[in-house]
């Protein structure tokens, strides 16, 4: 059994219309809400073992916001696939990276995530910025994911909501 956390990117700033959409960064609420998700999964005793995030500055800083509030770090791992990615570009990425993590932390961008969420779970999902939906997978390796592979909803966490 696998768990899967799909979080989006906290919320980025569009002060800077210098800046191309890779490079923006968190902005005010951003700053704030990236901890407290990471301050909840710790609470919840959900430390993935792997964070694996898209490069853009966004994605990136909310990964690092999120490990930072566990006591002992997970490894993150940060690939330039992964910026607005595809549902089968995430189930291609994820077994390079993860293989015998049971919590596995995921960091991107919508439209990709909320699509991966489907192709697994069959079901459309809304992700906000900084919201986390976890899940479960019956399998024992992540290159499983590739294929179809029994995935369960377990629960959702919206900052606006917590």
């Amino acid at each position: 059994m696998k768990h899967l956390l799909i979080m989006r990117h906290a919320k980025s700033s569009w002060d800077d219309t210098n800046l191309t959409d890779r490079d923006r960064p968190l902005n005010k609420r951003g700053f704030r809400d990236a901890p407290r998700m990471g301050r909840w999964l710790a609470e919840q005793n959900l430390r993935p073992e792997l964070i694996l995030s898209s490069t853009a500055i966004r994605a990136m800083e909310t990964a690092k916001l999120v490990a930072a509030e566990f006591a002992e770090p997970p490894r993150i791992e940060f690939d330039s696939n992964l910026y607005l990615a595809t549902s089968s570009t995430w189930r291609a990425t994820i077994p390079i990276y993860a293989d015998k993590e049971q919590l596995l932390l995921i960091v991107g961008h919508n439209p990709g995530l909320e699509n991966l969420f489907q192709d697994l779970v069959g079901l459309y999902e809304t992700i906000p910025t900084a919201a986390i939906l976890h899940l479960r997978l019956k399998c024992d390796r992540w290159d499983e994911i590739v294929g179809d592979v029994d995935a369960k909803l377990v629960d959702i966490w919206r900052p606006k909501e917590m």
